[in-house]
Order: structure tokens, then sequence, then C-alpha cells
């Protein structure tokens, strides 16, 4: 396999292997833990020498266990973990330290090979004084290259300016559609490493045929050709697959070179595929949980909230905005697919005031919009009594403007838009019962109950959205596990 040499003098293989479903039920992102080690195992038998894995993923442990299985010397295998850049990780010097330590008792080794920060923070402040703590530890012994991931040019580049080990690593989004050329161009211009995440998971079927044309003149896959094309421009490859066969093929990219004619129109693809969600009051309990799912599953979000707090960053821009201004975002929110609501903590005129602001914006944009509301607007199940009309008068009082804005919605034949709702069968101990933090619904559909996710429900709405002939508007009861 090629490799490439980092700034620091050490050489990495230029394909490594993405792991944040392996060791997992069901190879689920958010499954449990189960130890299986195999398919690791297989990884490095067909070639892999390089593992990413990082503390969010939850498997260090098992990513250790696979590499000692395997048999091979602990110094041929590179790991590579990553730092949350959230809570008591990085709140103080000791925070990361025990964090590394963890890691490295996880990963069953004395030393890590390459360490991230996992996402920027706000501030390039506190991104170095992050920063300044892994040096310490890499004059330790106890990390070996230093490194960063989702980091923009402006933030590279003040980490560049005044840290004393230079980052040897971005690890940030490529892939066809989203060539980042800008951000790969300032890399490779400072030294810095270029690793790309998922480069074939959010790949259009469009992009698809075009690239299985190239492929074919070179008896390769369009995947092949999308890593040989990467590799090529000094790119590193994070590929994932629990497959031994496709595995093996993602390695098998180092035996034919692209014209001149095929890097060009690969250059030239565009065609993104995943939706751009705007959540309004991104930063609530349930924005988080949706926000955090949403982005998992590969979604772009635009978080707007005016409590910017950092969560998991994956293809998602925070915007701390005045929200009672919500038409201020106009601009911003002009190429999104859907605008989400997700204001359930706010009360009285200023929840009311704030929908109708995001009601009037999705209909100048022509954008769906999806309301994560309460039930107290709704009937019960008789289809005639109205769910506010039994309430006591204090919570009818502090219910009065979530039942104005399903009247607002509901002679709103303009716009496109879902009321997602939590059923009152699972909630009548309270109207703002608590959402579940495993991110589990069900859906009552009619046809029984089914389990969904949370970004599952905000899927389906869209659905119907963009299926819509002759009306322009549902709602959808949904309820707690």
């Amino acid at each position: 396999m090629q490799v490439v040499k980092l700034n620091n003098g050490r050489e990495y293989p230029l394909i490594g292997l993405g792991t944040n479903t392996f060791g997992k039920v069901n190879n689920n992102w958010n499954g449990e833990i189960n130890f299986e080690t195999k398919e690791i195992e297989t990884a490095l038998q067909v070639g892999y020498r390089f593992l990413d894995t990082a503390i969010v993923y939850r498997n260090e442990e098992v990513i250790g266990l696979g590499v000692k299985r395997s048999g091979l010397p602990r110094q041929e295998v590179i790991l590579q973990t990553k730092l949350p850049s959230v809570g008591n990780y990085i709140k103080d010097e000791q925070g990361i330290r025990d964090a590394v330590e963890e890691s490295l008792k996880k990963l069953g080794t004395n030393y890590i090979d390459a360490y991230l920060m996992h996402q920027p923070r706000p501030t390039d402040e506190e991104n170095l004084k992050i920063y300044q703590v892994l040096e310490k530890l890499v004059d330790e012994g106890k990390i070996l290259t230093l490194g960063v991931s989702n980091f923009s040019i402006s933030q590279l580049d003040y980490l560049l300016k005044h840290s004393r080990i230079k980052p040897s690593i971005n690890q940030i989004e490529i892939h066809p559609g989203h060539w980042n050329n800008e951000l790969v161009e300032f890399c490779q211009k400072q030294g810095v490493l270029v690793q790309a995440w998922s480069p074939l998971f959010r790949t259009s079927e469009v992009d698809k045929e075009t690239l299985k044309t190239i492929g074919e003149k070179h008896h390769k896959s369009w995947a092949q050709v999308v890593i040989n094309y990467l590799v090529s421009k000094g790119i590193m490859v994070i590929t994932k697959s629990h497959d031994q066969t496709r595995q093996l093929e993602n390695l098998s990219v180092f035996d034919f070179s692209l014209s001149e004619e095929d890097k060009l129109i690969i250059s030239a693809l565009n065609t993104p595929n995943f939706q751009r969600l705007g959540v309004l009051g991104g930063t609530g309990f349930v924005g988080r949980t949706l926000t955090i799912e949403a982005l998992r599953l590969g979604y772009e979000v635009m978080n707007i909230s005016l409590d910017a707090k950092i969560i998991p960053q994956k293809h998602l821009e925070m915007i701390k905005h005045d929200l009672m201004n919500v038409e201020g975002l106009e601009e911003k929110l002009k190429d999104v697919d859907t605008i989400i609501s997700c204001l359930n903590d706010e009360v009285g005129e200023r929840y009311l005031a704030l929908h109708t602001n995001a009601l009037n914006l999705a209909k100048k944009l022509n954008k769906p919009l999806v309301v994560i509301g309460t039930y107290s607007p709704l009937l019960l199940e008789d289809g005639k009594t109205s769910v506010y009309a039994t309430l006591d008068e204090k919570t009818r009082s502090e219910e009065k403007h979530r039942v104005q804005l399903l009247e607002v919605l509901n002679n709103e034949l303009e716009a496109r838009w879902t009321y997602l709702s939590p059923s009152i069968v699972i909630t009548k101990n309270g109207l703002h019962h608590d959402y579940n933090l495993g991110g589990k619904f069900l859906l009552k559909d009619g046809q029984g109950n089914s389990e969904v996710s949370l970004i599952d429900l905000v899927d389906f709405a869209l659905s119907i959205s963009s299926n819509q002939r002759n009306f322009n508007h549902q709602i959808v009861t949904i309820a707690n596990r």
C-alpha cells in the first residue's frame, strides 16, 4: 500500500479503516456493544494497518481487542482515536488527561499513534487551550501524532500559528458532491495531511452512474474510482466496510491510473446526496436529539438558537441568532430543504410569535415546515372532544398559545406544514412529557405501531409533504415508547 509522510516524519498508509459501527449489535451506530471483532480481524488480514475510532463511537475497547486477536505486533497497527470537544472531556487539563488515559486503557496500549480533537470549540482560544494539553501528552510519549477533525481554514490556521507542535492531520468531510477543495488546498499547503471521512457514504445515484462509467474502463467499481481519485491527490481515505470482499476491494485501487479527462469529470461532480435541515431552537432537548440523529444519518444541519452550544459536528453549522427575528434568517435559510421548529421550551405569546414568524418564513422561501409540538391542541380519540377543553384552568392558560398556533396552521393553505405531536395516551401525566433520550418513538400510523427514531419521524413527515397533491398539511401523532 502507498504511504504518505506526515509533517512529523511519520509515515501512514493512504487508506484506513473507519470503525464507527464495528463491535455493535446489527452494526448500528447506536447499537449495544457486543465485542465482536471478526470484521476487524478480517480487515487486518487483507492488509489494513490503520484503524480509526473515537471516544464517541464507544468501541475503543473492541478495536483494541481486535488488534490483540489478530496476532499482529502492536507496532504494525496504527491506532487513531478522537477527543470529544464537549462536557467533562475538556472541562480542564485533568479532564483531558483522564480521557486520554481511558482511551489508552480501552485500546490496550501504552501509546496512541494519532489523537485528534473531534470537533472545534466556538473560539480559537478554547481550541488552543485543549490542544496545548495534548501537546504535553505528546511530550510524555502517550500520543505520537496530534491532529484535528472538522476544522475550518481559519480554525486550523490559528492553531498552526499558535501551537508548539503543529497539527499533522485534519480529518474532514470529502465525497463526490462536496470535494471541499479550498480546505484541502489550504491543508496541503500547510503540510497538514487531509483525511477524508465517509468519502463514499453520501454519493448520489446520479454521480454513481458517472463513476460507474469511468470504472468500467478500468474494470473497477465506482467506489474504487473515488478512492483512487482521492489518494492520487495525496488525501488519506477512511473507508468502512464490514464485508471482507469489499474491504479488499477498497484496498485494491493502486493498480490503475485515471486519465486527466477522468479526473476532470470526477472533479466536476456536484450532486449532494443529503437533505439540509434548518433547525430552529436546536439546542433544546428535542432539538439536540434531532440534530445529533440527523447528523449521524447523513443530513446537513443548520442549528439555530440563542444558546449556541457545541454538539457533535458533522456537516453542521451553528448560528447564534435572535429567534424573535426569524425573518432575519431568510438569507441563511434560503438553501435548506426543510425548516424544523423545536421551540417547546418557549411559552405564551413568544411561542406563538416565533412559530408565526417561522411559518411566514417557510411560506416566503417555499420550504416545508415541521413543527414538533405538544398534544394539547389535538382532539381525543372520539374525534370531537378537544384535549384543551379537558385541562384545568392553570394548564389551559399555559397551553392557550399552542392551541392558537394549530388554529393558525389549520387556516394556512399556502404553506406545507406538518405538526408532530406526542399522543395524549402516554402523556396524560403531564403535557411536557420527557422524550426518550435514546431517540426511540412509536409512530401511530393506523396500521399498528412501528418503532422509529425522531429523525425517522421527521423523514416520515417530509415524505408526506413532498408527495402532497390535494392538501398542504397534516398532523402526525407520536408516542414515547
